[in-house]
Protein backbone atom coordinates (compact mmCIF):
# COMPACT_ATOMS: atom_id res chain seq x y z
CA UNK A 1 0.00 0.00 0.00
CA UNK A 2 2.80 2.44 0.89
CA UNK A 3 6.28 2.83 2.34
CA UNK A 4 7.46 5.41 4.85
CA UNK A 5 10.63 6.47 6.65
CA UNK A 6 11.11 6.46 10.42
CA UNK A 7 13.46 8.70 12.38
CA UNK A 8 15.54 8.04 15.45
CA UNK A 9 14.17 9.83 18.49
CA UNK A 10 17.62 10.64 19.83
CA UNK A 11 17.06 8.71 23.04
CA UNK A 12 19.64 5.97 23.64
CA UNK A 13 18.95 3.80 26.66
CA UNK A 14 21.53 1.28 27.95
CA UNK A 15 20.31 -2.27 28.46
CA UNK A 16 20.43 -3.11 32.18
CA UNK A 17 21.54 -6.63 33.06
CA UNK A 18 20.33 -8.59 36.07
CA UNK A 19 23.98 -9.34 36.93
CA UNK A 20 26.06 -6.35 35.87
CA UNK A 21 29.33 -7.95 37.00
CA UNK A 22 28.92 -11.03 34.82
CA UNK A 23 27.73 -8.86 31.92
CA UNK A 24 30.85 -6.72 32.23
CA UNK A 25 33.07 -9.81 32.36
CA UNK A 26 31.61 -10.94 29.02
CA UNK A 27 31.70 -7.41 27.58
CA UNK A 28 27.93 -7.39 27.07
CA UNK A 29 27.15 -3.78 26.28
CA UNK A 30 24.03 -2.91 24.32
CA UNK A 31 21.82 0.12 23.87
CA UNK A 32 18.21 0.48 22.76
CA UNK A 33 17.46 2.87 19.89
CA UNK A 34 13.90 4.03 19.29
CA UNK A 35 12.55 5.06 15.90
CA UNK A 36 9.19 6.64 15.15
CA UNK A 37 7.00 8.17 12.46
CA UNK A 38 3.58 9.77 12.37
CA UNK A 39 1.53 8.59 9.40
CA UNK A 40 -2.12 9.00 8.44
CA UNK A 41 -4.03 6.11 6.84
CA UNK A 42 -7.26 6.88 5.00
CA UNK A 43 -10.14 4.74 6.35
CA UNK A 44 -11.63 4.54 2.88
CA UNK A 45 -8.42 3.02 1.51
CA UNK A 46 -7.81 0.63 4.41
CA UNK A 47 -11.11 -1.24 4.52
CA UNK A 48 -10.15 -4.71 3.28
CA UNK A 49 -11.74 -7.30 5.56
CA UNK A 50 -8.54 -9.39 5.61
CA UNK A 51 -6.55 -6.55 7.16
CA UNK A 52 -3.05 -5.21 6.52
CA UNK A 53 0.54 -5.61 7.63
CA UNK A 54 3.71 -3.60 8.24
CA UNK A 55 7.24 -4.93 7.88
CA UNK A 56 10.81 -3.75 8.26
CA UNK A 57 13.75 -5.67 6.80
CA UNK A 58 17.45 -5.28 7.49
CA UNK A 59 20.77 -7.18 7.66
CA UNK A 60 22.62 -8.99 9.31
CA UNK A 61 22.39 -11.21 12.38
CA UNK A 62 25.21 -11.94 14.83
CA UNK A 63 27.82 -14.34 13.47
CA UNK A 64 27.93 -16.10 16.87
CA UNK A 65 24.34 -17.40 16.76
CA UNK A 66 24.43 -21.18 17.27
CA UNK A 67 21.03 -22.45 16.09
CA UNK A 68 20.58 -21.14 12.52
CA UNK A 69 22.73 -21.59 9.42
CA UNK A 70 24.88 -18.72 8.10
CA UNK A 71 23.65 -16.19 10.68
CA UNK A 72 25.96 -13.42 9.48
CA UNK A 73 24.36 -13.75 6.03
CA UNK A 74 20.82 -13.94 7.40
CA UNK A 75 18.61 -10.88 7.75
CA UNK A 76 15.66 -9.80 9.88
CA UNK A 77 12.06 -9.10 9.00
CA UNK A 78 10.04 -7.45 11.76
CA UNK A 79 6.35 -7.95 11.12
CA UNK A 80 2.98 -6.69 12.38
CA UNK A 81 -0.60 -7.23 11.18
CA UNK A 82 -3.51 -4.87 11.89
CA UNK A 83 -7.23 -4.91 11.02
CA UNK A 84 -9.07 -2.74 8.53
CA UNK A 85 -9.50 0.82 9.79
CA UNK A 86 -13.03 0.95 8.42
CA UNK A 87 -15.39 -1.99 8.87
CA UNK A 88 -19.07 -2.10 7.85
CA UNK A 89 -18.93 1.62 7.20
CA UNK A 90 -17.70 2.38 10.72
CA UNK A 91 -14.26 3.31 12.07
CA UNK A 92 -12.61 0.38 13.87
CA UNK A 93 -10.52 1.47 16.83
CA UNK A 94 -7.55 -0.71 17.67
CA UNK A 95 -4.09 -0.53 19.23
CA UNK A 96 -1.45 -3.20 18.75
CA UNK A 97 0.00 -4.90 21.85
CA UNK A 98 2.55 -2.99 23.89
CA UNK A 99 5.66 -4.43 25.50
CA UNK A 100 7.88 -3.25 28.33
CA UNK A 101 11.52 -2.15 28.08
CA UNK A 102 14.07 -4.73 26.98
CA UNK A 103 15.97 -6.26 29.90
CA UNK A 104 19.45 -7.71 29.63
CA UNK A 105 18.99 -11.34 30.55
CA UNK A 106 21.05 -14.46 29.98
CA UNK A 107 20.48 -18.09 30.87
CA UNK A 108 22.65 -20.16 33.22
CA UNK A 109 23.09 -23.68 31.90
CA UNK A 110 21.35 -26.28 34.06
CA UNK A 111 19.32 -23.67 35.99
CA UNK A 112 15.59 -23.11 35.67
CA UNK A 113 15.05 -19.80 33.85
CA UNK A 114 11.91 -17.74 33.24
CA UNK A 115 11.42 -14.40 31.54
CA UNK A 116 8.25 -12.23 31.24
CA UNK A 117 7.88 -11.82 27.48
CA UNK A 118 4.19 -10.92 27.50
CA UNK A 119 2.60 -7.59 26.67
CA UNK A 120 -0.57 -5.67 27.34
CA UNK A 121 -3.34 -4.55 25.01
CA UNK A 122 -4.73 -1.03 25.49
CA UNK A 123 -8.14 -2.15 24.16
CA UNK A 124 -8.38 -5.16 26.44
CA UNK A 125 -8.11 -7.62 23.55
CA UNK A 126 -6.98 -11.18 24.25
CA UNK A 127 -3.33 -11.99 23.47
CA UNK A 128 -2.20 -15.49 22.58
CA UNK A 129 1.48 -16.46 22.45
CA UNK A 130 3.29 -19.19 20.53
CA UNK A 131 6.84 -20.02 19.45
CA UNK A 132 7.53 -19.53 15.75
CA UNK A 133 10.46 -19.54 13.32
CA UNK A 134 12.09 -16.08 12.94
CA UNK A 135 11.77 -14.40 9.55
CA UNK A 136 14.68 -13.84 7.19
CA UNK A 137 15.00 -10.84 4.92
CA UNK A 138 13.54 -11.06 1.42
CA UNK A 139 16.44 -10.40 -0.94
CA UNK A 140 19.87 -9.10 -0.01
CA UNK A 141 19.58 -5.30 -0.09
CA UNK A 142 19.99 -3.39 3.17
CA UNK A 143 16.72 -1.95 4.50
CA UNK A 144 14.83 -3.25 1.47
CA UNK A 145 11.13 -2.56 1.00
CA UNK A 146 9.24 -5.49 -0.46
CA UNK A 147 5.90 -7.20 -0.09
CA UNK A 148 5.46 -10.48 1.75
CA UNK A 149 5.40 -13.37 2.21
CA UNK A 150 8.84 -13.38 3.84
CA UNK A 151 11.17 -16.40 4.13
CA UNK A 152 11.99 -18.17 7.38
CA UNK A 153 15.52 -18.47 8.70
CA UNK A 154 17.12 -21.88 8.25
CA UNK A 155 17.43 -23.87 11.46
CA UNK A 156 20.44 -26.05 12.03
CA UNK A 157 19.76 -29.75 12.56
CA UNK A 158 18.09 -30.44 15.90
CA UNK A 159 16.67 -26.93 16.29
CA UNK A 160 13.22 -25.53 15.54
CA UNK A 161 10.56 -23.12 16.81
CA UNK A 162 9.83 -25.37 19.80
CA UNK A 163 13.45 -26.32 20.37
CA UNK A 164 15.26 -23.04 19.75
CA UNK A 165 17.19 -23.50 23.01
CA UNK A 166 17.91 -27.15 23.87
CA UNK A 167 16.89 -28.02 27.38
CA UNK A 168 15.02 -30.20 29.79
CA UNK A 169 12.52 -28.73 29.21
CA UNK A 170 13.48 -26.76 26.07
CA UNK A 171 12.49 -23.13 25.53
CA UNK A 172 8.71 -22.69 25.57
CA UNK A 173 6.16 -19.96 26.18
CA UNK A 174 2.91 -19.86 28.14
CA UNK A 175 0.14 -19.34 25.57
CA UNK A 176 -1.83 -17.02 27.86
CA UNK A 177 0.77 -15.04 29.84
CA UNK A 178 3.73 -14.93 27.48
CA UNK A 179 6.09 -16.24 30.17
CA UNK A 180 9.19 -17.84 28.64
CA UNK A 181 10.84 -20.76 30.43
CA UNK A 182 13.75 -23.14 29.84
CA UNK A 183 16.30 -25.24 31.68
CA UNK A 184 19.11 -25.09 29.13
CA UNK A 185 21.42 -28.02 28.45
CA UNK A 186 23.67 -26.40 25.81
CA UNK A 187 25.89 -23.32 25.86
CA UNK A 188 25.60 -20.76 23.10
CA UNK A 189 23.72 -17.82 21.61
CA UNK A 190 20.25 -18.76 20.42
CA UNK A 191 17.74 -16.79 18.36
CA UNK A 192 13.99 -17.42 18.57
CA UNK A 193 10.70 -15.69 17.76
CA UNK A 194 7.32 -15.39 19.44
CA UNK A 195 4.05 -14.78 17.61
CA UNK A 196 1.59 -12.65 19.57
CA UNK A 197 -1.93 -12.93 18.15
CA UNK A 198 -4.61 -10.41 19.06
CA UNK A 199 -8.23 -11.56 19.43
CA UNK A 200 -11.41 -9.57 19.98
CA UNK A 201 -14.65 -11.43 20.71
CA UNK A 202 -12.95 -14.65 19.66
CA UNK A 203 -11.92 -13.30 16.23
CA UNK A 204 -8.28 -12.72 15.32
CA UNK A 205 -7.70 -9.07 14.39
CA UNK A 206 -3.91 -8.70 14.52
CA UNK A 207 -0.49 -10.19 15.04
CA UNK A 208 3.03 -9.11 15.91
CA UNK A 209 6.20 -11.21 15.77
CA UNK A 210 8.93 -10.58 18.33
CA UNK A 211 12.43 -11.64 17.31
CA UNK A 212 14.86 -12.13 20.20
CA UNK A 213 18.02 -13.94 21.26
CA UNK A 214 19.29 -15.33 24.55
CA UNK A 215 22.80 -16.27 25.65
CA UNK A 216 23.33 -19.48 27.63
CA UNK A 217 26.48 -19.37 29.76
CA UNK A 218 28.20 -21.45 32.42
CA UNK A 219 27.50 -19.39 35.51
CA UNK A 220 29.81 -19.69 38.54
CA UNK A 221 28.24 -21.55 41.47
CA UNK A 222 26.73 -19.54 44.27
CA UNK A 223 28.94 -19.78 47.35
CA UNK A 224 27.78 -19.57 50.92
CA UNK A 225 29.85 -17.66 53.48
CA UNK A 226 32.55 -19.87 55.07
CA UNK A 227 32.20 -18.11 58.43
CA UNK A 228 28.95 -17.32 60.25
CA UNK A 229 27.88 -13.71 60.45
CA UNK A 230 28.28 -12.08 63.85
CA UNK A 231 26.04 -9.29 65.03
Amino acid sequence: MMSFTVRQTGTRVPVIYANEFCAAQRNLKFIVLTYEADIQLSPGSYNDTQGYYMSYQTRNRNAGINNISNPDQTGFTFYLEFPAIQQNGQLFTNSSPRFGPINGEYVCIGDSFSFPFGGTDPDGDELRYSMITPLNQKGTATNAVSAGPYPDVNWLSGFGPNSAIPGNPPLSIDAQTGQLSVTATQLGLFVFAVKVEEYRNGIKIGEVRRDFQLLVIDCPPKRLPTQPFRF
